[in-house]
């Protein structure tokens, strides 16, 4: 009797074995295909929070300093220029100090805390504005509904918190000027 070679005597297991494999293969190459993608999120998320948000920042002190020239001027009729230019000087150094803050700790596991501290200061800062702006007599109160609304997507909580924390420093600004 001839002996017949393994892979003809059983054609069923090679295929399960070949099967197999290939499905290792392809299991491998998700896993790769995984750690890429997670790779690549972890770049995009450091480079929105070093690079993007710090620019929106910016513009967005720029523009508050903008909107409190505009209403010094045109609505109180008693701009200080020096006032203006110290809260301009100060909103801009507020944005370049934040943005290296946020290119820092780019890598770091606090960035995300990083983050959301400059959230809050910008409602305090805000604050600051609508006080310049004339505390109660301001047309600028509205800001203070800003980060409530742009943290909406995220969780109630935390909505909550941007909502009590902007309720609490508008009226910190209106008793400060009351007394």
């Amino acid at each position: 009797m001839s002996k017949v070679p393994e892979e003809e005597a059983n054609p069923i297991g090679d295929r399960r074995q070949s099967a197999s494999r290939s499905e290792y293969r392809a299991s491998e190459a998700a896993f790769l295909d995984n750690n890429i993608l997670e790779a690549e999120r972890g770049r995009e998320f450091s480079r929105l929070n070093a690079f993007e948000i710090p620019k929106l920042r910016l513009f967005g002190c720029l523009l508050l300093s903008l909107g409190v020239f505009l209403h010094n001027e045109l609505v109180l009729h008693t701009l200080s220029q020096g006032e203006w230019l110290l809260l301009t000087f100060a909103l801009i150094a507020y944005a370049a100090v934040s943005w290296l803050v946020l290119l820092a700790l780019a890598q770091s596991p606090l960035l995300g805390k990083a983050r959301t501290a400059f959230l809050f200061v910008d409602v305090l800062l805000w604050g600051v504005v609508i006080y310049v702006t004339g505390a109660n007599q301001s047309w600028l109160f509205f800001l203070m509904l800003v980060r409530n609304a742009d943290q909406a997507h995220g969780s109630f909580r935390r909505s909550l918190r941007f909502g009590a924390l902007s309720t609490a420093v508008y009226i910190a600004v209106v008793l400060w000027a009351a007394f």
